[in-house]
């Protein structure tokens, strides 16, 4: 998922966030490779930070309490 994510509104993010991971589900469900899921599990990933970061404006791992 190569678009940029930041430009979408935080509905469509959720949208697109609930989707990927119910496909994420659906294919470890099904006995996907955990290592075949790489792209979705990335997809997954992206869209969560980018809600984030929509809701918080800073990226998750910039959180002083993640740093240790």
């Amino acid at each position: 998922m190569e678009k940029n994510l930041c430009s979408l509104d935080l509905n469509t993010l959720k949208t697109l966030y609930e989707a990927e991971a119910a496909a994420l589900e659906d294919a470890l469900i099904a006995g996907a490779r955990w290592e075949d899921t790489r792209d979705q599990r990335q997809a997954v990933t992206d869209l969560a930070i980018a809600i984030h970061q929509m809701r918080t404006g800073a990226h998750p791992a910039a959180n002083e309490l993640r740093r240790g």
